[in-house]
């Protein structure tokens, strides 16, 4: 059989997916992709390129559950205004509303206009803040959400695959890129152990859907 030739222009087309056209337009459907779940993604891709990684899965094959785990261990949850609550020690942690059973179920009625469920919401987080007392933080500017690099990942398949001649940057990126992925996958390691002591109730895992845009990346084998 004849082997495929490994090109830049193969990787990306069959193995980058992040480069997919409607993943870099919408990213996973149901999740905060730019702000919360991309680096999550991007350092468990570097985590499979780590000694001992090579049995994972790419990540838009891994199911709902197996995602669940890598967004727990990697999304930035303290800096975003929400977050999903997997864990029983998280359901009344100071500094986050309370869910349920420390706090009744709520439902909020958006037949009313915004104005009003805004008003009503900040009541309810003033109340919450007096509870747990936390003082109202000053107002802080957002600053623009740091774009997450994969050039880690590509310079490694690159120089994995002996394509084209690597400058001194892409040299350093995948140098950097192996130094993360160790340490990545012995984080996600760990992830594993702990899930498999607590598991994350089904009610509290993230559907994270690529809608039919994944094929299956591990039918794509490269021979070099």
């Amino acid at each position: 059989m004849k082997k495929r030739k490994v090109t830049r222009g193969y990787l990306r087309k069959s193995l980058w997916w992040w480069h997919w056209p409607k993943i870099k337009r919408y990213g996973p459907s149901t999740v905060d992709w730019n702000a919360v779940t991309r680096e999550a993604a991007r350092n468990y891709e570097l985590a499979r390129r780590a000694p001992g990684g090579e049995s994972l899965k790419p990540y838009p094959d891994l199911t709902s559950n197996e995602r669940t785990t890598i967004h727990s261990l990697w999304c930035n949850w303290a800096k975003h205004p929400w977050r999903f609550a997997m864990q029983e020690k998280q359901f009344n942690e100071k500094g986050w509303t309370a869910v349920f059973p420390y706090n009744p179920p709520v439902q909020w009625n958006i037949q009313l206009p915004d104005a009003v469920l805004v008003e009503a919401f900040r009541k309810q987080i003033e109340v919450t803040r007096q509870i747990q007392g936390i003082p109202v933080p000053r107002a802080i500017k957002f600053k623009k959400h740091r774009e997450v690099s994969w050039k880690y990942i590509e310079a490694l398949d690159l120089r994995e695959h002996g394509i084209g001649q690597l400058d001194d940057s892409e040299r350093h990126m995948a140098s950097d890129g192996r130094r993360m992925g160790i340490a990545f996958l012995q984080h996600y390691q760990q992830a594993i152990a702990d899930t498999a002591r607590e598991p994350v109730p089904l009610i509290f895992q993230i559907e994270d859907s690529f809608e039919g845009e994944s094929e299956n990346i591990t039918s794509k084998v490269i021979d070099s």
